[in-house]
């Protein structure tokens, strides 16, 4: 009997020594996500996994509820590698705002940089350890002149520069005519360069070209027009700012003001979108100062131009801006020349202290300026 006892309780204990070294597993689903040998394998996707995605790694699409079972369907499934998971998180912080919501959000902005000719986006410049712009946003109306104000050394020709990407910024995007260019090639960079005229504040003419020459040279490089049609747009061009007698002359024989026509012309004669003027004001006299500002307000009426000028000249901002950029500690701040004038802030107001008088200027005869 206690032998008998003996062996049965040995074959029972044996039993139960085997019962508890069986392992359960469920079968791995047939496109689980393979990982290195280094690793353990991957666990089984269980069922409460396949309701919420069908699959490992399928995100339902929106207005899909059929995830949302219970509080662990919040988590994301075991054995989903770690990309798929950061895109899990995206998934997850969805949920905080409606999807029908988020998605006209997310369209609307994206189709306000598209639309808008020039936006900067948390743009931060820095030469150094000299800060110019901090966390910069902005947005230039089309077919408006904007005018960027603010003291020496605030930015203004940087900004012009970071359009024209010649240089990039440490931080945020720069949307220009629908594209945006921080990160781009110079091959890239160059489609968008196509739709921006560029007047320098020193007029960055050629000395030892003509003006005649000075204006041909870019339509030379950068269209197929033969000499007869370069030819004609730029005497055409020329008599539109009024220098229809001086393309014989070289850029030493010019004065200030008849420069700064010259650049002019130059930067509209290949009829941009988007036209940038660094400084158009600057050391000319005050008949000069009102002939180029006119000159400016005729080519926006007549081409539709968007202008985005720097300046500090503050009378000839407040007569032929609709759109004014004051760069105030490294930032932005925006509104008609009214609104800014007669800001409550006296240390803004300051910038519009000097008292503006509309004096009649006589506008020199002139011909249409014409679209190419």
């Amino acid at each position: 009997m206690g032998a008998r006892g003996a062996e049965t309780g040995a074959c029972c204990s044996g039993r139960r020594n085997v019962s508890t070294r069986l392992v359960f597993r469920r079968p791995h689903a047939a496109n689980s996500f393979p990982l290195p040998r280094t690793r353990p394998p991957i666990p089984p996707v269980v069922e409460a996994d396949l309701k919420r995605h069908r699959k490992p790694g399928f995100f339902p699409p929106w207005g899909n509820d059929t995830y949302r079972q219970s509080a662990s369907a919040r988590l994301p499934p075991r054995g989903i590698p770690l990309a798929q998971r950061a895109f899990w998180g995206r998934s997850l912080l969805s949920r905080l705002v409606r999807p029908d919501s988020l998605r006209r959000l997310m369209a609307d902005v994206a189709t306000a940089k598209r639309t808008v000719p020039v936006a900067f986006d948390h743009v931060t410049m820095r030469f150094g350890s000299r800060r110019v712009l901090e966390d910069f946003s902005c947005a230039f109306p089309s077919q408006r002149i904007s005018v960027i104000l603010g003291g020496s050394g605030a930015g203004k020709t940087t900004i012009l520069r970071l359009i024209g990407g010649l240089v990039q910024p440490q931080a945020g995007q720069i949307w220009v005519a629908g594209t945006q260019i921080v990160g781009l090639s110079e091959r890239e960079l160059y489609e968008v360069r196509r739709h921006l005229g560029m007047m320098f504040q020193g007029g960055a003419l050629l000395n030892s070209l003509t003006v005649y020459e000075n204006l041909a040279f870019p339509l030379r490089e950068h269209t197929r027009l033969s000499e007869p049609e370069i030819a004609e747009r730029v005497h055409a061009t020329l008599a539109a700012v009024g220098l229809k007698d001086v393309d014989h002359l070289l850029p030493g024989e010019l004065s200030g003001g008849m420069v700064k026509r010259v650049a002019l012309a130059r930067a509209i004669l290949r009829d941009p979108e988007i036209l940038l003027c660094d400084e158009p004001f600057s050391g000319l006299d005050p008949i000069s100062v009102k002939r180029i500002e006119a000159l400016l307000r005729r080519i926006n009426q007549e081409r539709g131009i968007t202008m985005i000028v720097s300046s500090h000249h503050i009378p000839s901002t407040m007569r032929m801006a609709h759109h004014v950029v004051l760069l105030w500690d490294h930032k932005a701040v925006q509104g008609t020349p009214h609104e800014l004038a007669t800001s409550p802030d006296p240390q803004i107001a300051d910038f519009f202290n000097e008292e503006v008088h509309e004096e009649g200027v006589r506008e020199p005869q002139h011909t249409p300026i014409q679209r190419w």
